[in-house]
């Protein structure tokens, strides 16, 4: 009675489950607390409390990186850059 669902446990257990696929963050230096909370939810995020905006961009270019940001520069440049960007436009750090 319960022969096909063994078997169909035993064939789901010997399966690798496919992971997610998560986007990875790069965080512009003004969003310290956006950063640790996208941590919190296993996201993986790249925060430096001080980087200059165009090593930020190299770094998300290099490594595929969403940016997130407040700069309207930054987020310009990012484009430009071919980068997937975040333009936060309101106060939403806190």
């Amino acid at each position: 009675m319960y022969g096909h669902y063994q078997q169909a446990r035993a064939t789901l257990q010997n399966q690798a489950i496919p992971k997610l696929n998560r986007p990875s963050f790069a965080i512009d230096a003004m969003l310290g607390t956006i950063s640790k909370k996208l941590r919190m939810f296993g996201f993986d995020c790249l925060y430096y409390n001080t980087i200059p905006d165009d090593d930020l961009v190299l770094v998300a270019k290099k490594q595929n990186r969403i940016i997130i940001t407040k700069d309207e520069r930054l987020a310009i440049n990012a484009i430009q850059h071919d980068i997937i960007t975040i333009k936060l436009q309101t106060r939403t750090e806190k």
